[in-house]
């Protein structure tokens, strides 16, 4: 089981791009009746390169997946998605990638978010430019998508595209995120940087940020645009991002840049079996890509985000099988990606809560982790904001009454405000 984040989704009409438009056959009228697939749902095995973006699973138990929206591989190393996708919990945020069918998946083929970059010119109120790369730990062993070499223009006004996602297949089926499923809209406007589309008889909705529009051509399909938002019913038209527009100026540079470095190691100065003992100065001191975050008398410790700061050793495949129940998931996926945690001793806040990065033992932590009633149901904002309002795009406010985001979410939000630092390329 996988549990919603809670994202927002933004509304975003034609009239509010500010971008002047190219001839086309003008608005379609809102269709009615039953909607095809996303919405209505047809499973897609068949774009192995379009993932789930997810919080970083921080146990190995399969109810640890928090949906974000919908990514595209570019390259082994780097995906594609909507930068809006990223607005809550900030660039800096613990993410993941699965690339899988199913988020509920138990293997699923895996890798890191390291790095986001955000287009220099997104902007979240017109959805300008909504894009985000993401810079990922390991290649991934997949085929990337192939973009399309120029810009869409009027005479794909009427074209069939596919759009692949991960979201709702309706705007009120809420149980229905996280299965990749695909289907046809129609291009019904082309602008300068963006194209509008209407259900063909397919419409994304909801969760479905981010993830790929592609058009074929020559019987070769091609990715053209990014999926940023739509109307809330997810029936009348879908605001898509054309790749071809951003591919020169920011996605191919990165793209060069990635290819040209050598991957990250998994090694940090610190072992796992001594981070109770030994303070961290940097990420770079920490192993297993954890993060070095403020800790008790101002001492900082690498720790796996979600989880209080203790150290490592000795294999499992579930809490059951450690001695302080919780079962860690230090690496996406692998033979020895799932370790013992042993919580530190030295746990106990002067406030008892959530100030200096660590919590409070007493009552409020059970099996290494928080326990869900430990802490408010509020989302804590990285950057003190308060939640936008309603709409739809990401895995936007989805959650029903009573299944509030997860407390470790609200713990990293806390974490975050305190030990967020940029990294950006150079």
């Amino acid at each position: 089981m996988f549990v919603l984040i809670g994202l927002m989704g933004i509304l975003a009409g034609t009239a509010a791009s500010g971008i002047k438009t190219l001839p086309s056959s003008n608005q379609a009228p809102t269709p009615s009746g039953t909607l095809g697939p996303i919405v209505g749902g047809t499973k897609d095995p068949a774009h192995p390169e379009v993932g789930a973006l997810v919080s970083r699973r921080h146990q190995c138990r399969p109810d640890q997946v928090g949906y974000v929206c919908t990514v595209t591989l570019l390259s082994p190393r780097v995906a594609i998605t909507a930068a809006h996708c990223l607005d809550i919990y900030g660039p800096e945020g613990p993410y993941e990638v699965l690339f899988t069918d199913d988020v509920d998946n138990t293997d699923p083929l895996a890798a890191l978010v390291l790095q986001t970059l955000v287009h220099p010119d997104y902007d979240p109120q017109r959805h300008d430019m909504d894009l985000a790369l993401l810079v990922l730990d390991r290649n991934v062993t997949l085929t990337p998508a192939e973009p399309m070499d120029r810009l869409l223009d009027a005479t794909d006004v009427g074209s069939t595209v596919t759009a692949v996602g991960f979201g709702l297949t309706g705007p009120d089926d809420l149980g229905t995120y996280g299965i990749k499923r695909r289907g046809d809209m129609l291009i019904t406007q082309v602008d300068l940087g963006s194209f509008e589309t209407e259900p063909g008889p397919a419409m994304t909705c909801s969760g479905d940020s981010g993830g790929p529009v592609f058009l074929t051509t020559d019987q070769v399909e091609h990715l053209v645009g990014v999926t940023a938002s739509g109307d809330q019913a997810c029936r009348s038209y879908a605001h898509n991002i054309q790749v071809a527009a951003a591919w020169d100026d920011f996605i191919q540079p990165v793209l060069d840049q990635v290819a040209s470095e050598p991957l990250p190691t998994e090694e940090g100065t610190l072992r796992l079996d001594e981070l109770c003992t030994e303070p961290c100065q940097s990420d770079d001191d920490c192993p297993a890509h954890l993060r070095c975050l403020p800790g008790l008398g101002g001492t900082n410790k690498c720790v796996l985000p979600g989880l209080i700061p203790g150290q490592f050793a000795g294999s499992c495949s579930t809490n059951q099988d450690c001695p302080s129940g919780t079962c860690a998931r230090l690496h996406p996926s692998g033979p020895d990606s799932c370790l013992c945690m042993i919580p530190c001793d030295q746990m106990e806040p002067p406030d008892g809560g959530l100030g200096d990065g660590t919590l409070s033992r007493d009552g409020a932590v059970q099996d290494g982790a928080v326990r869900d009633d430990a802490v408010s149901d509020a989302v804590v904002l990285p950057d003190g904001g308060d939640l936008p309002g309603p709409g739809r795009g990401c895995a936007c406010n989805a959650a029903p009454p009573g299944n509030q985001p997860p407390w470790w979410w609200i713990l990293l939000g806390a974490i975050y405000a305190m030990g967020r630092r940029r990294r950006s390329f150079s």
